[in-house]
């Protein structure tokens, strides 16, 4: 993932972070502001899955890449009714 790496105390990168884990980084690192684009946070030892030693996050980055796809789905310029989606 382009957003996130974890690595383990002999100094292995630290594999398998999942995307839920990054939404749970998001809320708490980010309570009431979102992240500044372009900035990598060190992950809070908290928060570190067992076994990692030191982890940094883009959030900014996740949230463009995994948790905004919806963006595509802006309103079109000159559109008269707003449009409803349904599903996924």
């Amino acid at each position: 993932m382009s957003f996130v790496f974890c690595v383990r105390q002999d100094g292995t990168f630290f594999e398998g972070i999942s995307n839920n884990v990054c939404v749970e980084w998001t809320t708490a690192m980010y309570p009431t502001s979102p992240p500044v684009p372009g900035i990598w946070s060190q992950v809070p030892s908290i928060l570190l899955p067992e076994g990692a030693a030191v982890g940094y996050f883009n959030a900014h980055a996740f949230s463009e890449q995994v948790m905004v796809p919806w963006k595509c789905c802006t309103p079109i310029v000159g559109m008269s009714e707003p449009v409803t989606i349904n599903g996924p």
